[in-house]
């Protein structure tokens, strides 16, 4: 008698474990993010744009550097820019927490990069990261200028 009852579980087992991944692939799929989609950052520019703090730290103790150029997936970020520093990714962010990190692991940031970064910011409409930047002092910007040079380049420079 036990038997038959071992037979229908063995050839039942299959098709629930199918019917459970099914289910996993439409869930992950329903809620917008394809499963099989790799989201980790794969450079120090990526994981600073991305809010990443840990990714981050990896990824500049492993070898990149702050001021680097790196590839930035298309669709990774708002604006899509092909080609960004880490410090300049830091401008994605909601806040000014991953400059400070950034400066705490070795970024340099002269007066004029600051302006620089803060003219970025503004273009994002990031005014916290824009003040931080500049001190509480003004800095007078192109609208739009510093995110235009950012979109312009193919490649690193």
């Amino acid at each position: 008698m036990r038997l038959p009852g071992l037979v229908a579980a063995g050839l039942a087992t299959p098709v629930v474990i199918a019917a459970c991944f099914v289910l996993a692939v439409e869930a992950a799929e329903w809620s917008g993010r394809a499963w099989w989609d790799d989201t980790r950052p794969r450079n120090a520019a990526e994981a600073s744009a991305f809010g990443r703090a840990a990714d981050l730290v990896r990824l500049l103790r492993r070898g990149d550097h702050p001021e680097q150029i790196f590839p930035v997936r298309g669709g990774m970020i708002r604006e899509s820019p092909a080609w960004l520093s880490a410090v300049e990714g830091a401008m994605w962010t909601d806040d000014g927490a991953m400059i400070r990190l950034l400066e705490r692991e070795g970024a340099v940031l002269t007066d004029a990069k600051r302006r620089q970064l803060a003219c970025l910011a503004r273009d994002l409409g990031r005014q916290a990261q824009a003040g931080y930047l500049t001190q509480g002092g003004g800095t007078t910007c192109a609208a739009g200028a510093a995110l235009a040079a950012v979109r312009a380049r193919t490649g690193p420079s």
